[in-house]
């Protein structure tokens, strides 16, 4: 993430748009991200993801036609970490800042972990290529 990106974000963005998913700020516990601000919360069958991107990275309507394939993916079997929606009933949240706008995209947090090189197998491959295919 450019600096300038990083900057802009504070507690405060972290805050407004945590709120719009019902979640107060120290219920978050960072997942750390790259391109993004990458919270989990909840617990066990409730656990949540809450992504929070800069508008100069990804643009809201960018962000939509992601969770709109997503949910596509979900309704047909495919399986994918659900998006969520915000109180609005909003998929994809957006707060105006001074620093430029921020979205929000909360998913059900997906069950086990990254495929480590010992999980590595022809049948890992094999379910992968027909979840891709």
């Amino acid at each position: 993430m450019e600096s300038h990106m990083h900057e802009a974000f504070s507690d405060e963005i972290l805050a407004a748009l945590a709120g719009r998913y019902r979640v107060k700020i120290e219920d978050l516990q960072s997942l750390g991200g790259f391109e993004n601000f990458v919270y989990t919360f909840g617990d066990g069958d409730h656990s949540r993801v809450l992504r929070i991107s800069h508008g100069g990275h990804r643009s809201a309507d960018q962000l939509q036609a992601e969770v709109d394939w997503v949910v596509d993916l979900f309704k047909n079997d495919i399986p994918v970490s659900q998006p969520l929606p915000s109180l609005n009933d909003r998929l994809v949240e957006s707060l105006r800042t001074t620093a430029g706008e921020f979205h929000a995209v909360c998913f059900a947090k997906a069950a086990g972990g990254p495929a480590k090189p010992e999980d590595w197998n022809d049948q890992l491959f094999h379910t992968l290529g027909k979840i891709m295919g």
